[in-house]
């Protein structure tokens, strides 16, 4: 059996290594999660102005529905789930006079806002 050689690292692995390129994999992929990559790409075909409706046909149905209010008006804001190791949930803010879009949030990388609306 050959030793291992000055310089000869081929054999040789760190153990932070590896857990630090699993960890890279999960943050890139989605969390490894293959439903929350699917989400997370149905989000990012939202565009501002569509109607609720064809939201939850994109996306599907929120986990949760809350109102909010925001500069004395009320909006609708549609939450999805999302695994526990991730940045924050994907979500829809609706105008619930106009029934459309006017805030989407899908990840870190995709945030779209209507002009004069502030976060």
């Amino acid at each position: 059996m050959r030793g291992v050689e000055p310089g000869d690292n081929s054999r040789v692995r760190h153990p932070c290594a590896t857990l630090m390129l699993l960890v890279m994999m999960t943050l890139t992929n989605n969390c490894g999660d293959p439903e929350f990559t699917r989400l997370i790409q149905a989000c990012k075909r939202i565009k501002l102005g569509m109607h609720e409706e064809q939201v939850r046909e994109t996306m599907g149905a929120p986990a949760f529905i809350e109102s909010s209010e925001r500069n004395q008006r009320q909006f609708k804001m549609l939450t999805y789930r999302a695994p526990a190791i991730a940045a924050g949930s994907p979500y829809v803010v609706i105008d619930p006079q106009t029934n459309m879009v006017v805030e989407v949030m899908c990840d870190d990388t995709h945030h779209l806002l209507a002009p004069g609306r502030t976060n």
